[in-house]
């Protein structure tokens, strides 16, 4: 991965905003130093541009923009914590690691994926942020390619003391029951071989193991797809 150094643009956005609203106000007021017949010309030439629709597009335009780049700023922070070595447990939710998770992986799920989040966890965990952020990509990430349209994935958290418990399901075609008991098998993928390693679903057994908890596979209660529940206590306070 490679991680680009970036400041919010939203310092400028701000300004462009107190120019726009100058921009706004000088227009109006030029009209109340013209002549009757001249103030009547420079608001058929306002209505000729089309200068009521311009200064409340360009306004949602800017917060657009504003909102746009706030989420770029989320999306940079959570890749560098997701390219962490840090090994070293934090006190969190896994809550706030579903999010971080479902920023890396907006552009990709966007196109053809609607992902619902009903997030209730809220007992802190002590957990290995980057880890539990790779373990949920990496699920995501499967699911994400399993599903060619109209996608739907709905993840879910809970405190089940004393686990934090992740469920995540989707409506793609499932996993063939011959193959459910081999899927957390190292190198073994039901991917076509240059799409999958067949590592993903091992290396989150690994994290979850090493969080005193374990994932499971059934059949979504939703839609019949992939359903993968995930459990874990936190990491041990080493």
């Amino acid at each position: 991965l490679i991680f680009l150094s970036f400041n919010s643009p939203n310092s400028n956005i701000n300004s462009l905003k107190k120019y726009i609203d100058s921009m706004e106000t000088l227009i109006n007021q030029a009209g109340d130093l013209l002549e009757a017949e001249q103030k009547q010309k420079w608001e058929q030439l306002k209505e000729q541009h089309h200068w009521n629709y311009i200064k409340s597009d360009i306004k949602d335009l800017v917060q657009e923009t504003c909102d746009g780049a706030d989420h770029l700023k989320h999306v940079v922070a959570d890749l560098k914590t997701l390219g962490r070595s840090s090994t070293s447990p934090e006190l969190i939710s896994v809550d706030s690691c579903v999010r971080s998770a479902l920023n890396v992986l907006t552009h990709q799920l966007k196109t053809h994926v609607h992902v619902k989040a009903e997030l209730g966890s809220c007992a802190p965990q002590l957990l290995i942020r980057p880890q539990i952020i790779q373990a949920l990509v990496n699920i995501l990430h499967n699911a994400g390619q399993a599903i060619t349209e109209n996608g739907e994935i709905l993840i879910s958290t809970s405190d089940q003391d004393p686990y934090s418990v992740i469920t995540i399901e989707d409506n793609g075609p499932g996993i063939p029951e011959q193959q459910q008991a081999r899927i957390f098998d190292a190198y073994f993928t039901t991917k076509d071989s240059q799409e999958g390693s067949g590592l993903g679903l091992a290396i989150v057994q690994d994290i979850l193991h090493k969080h005193r908890g374990d994932i499971r596979y059934s059949t979504g209660s939703h839609w019949g797809g992939a359903c993968f529940t995930l459990r874990l206590q936190g990491a041990p306070d080493e």
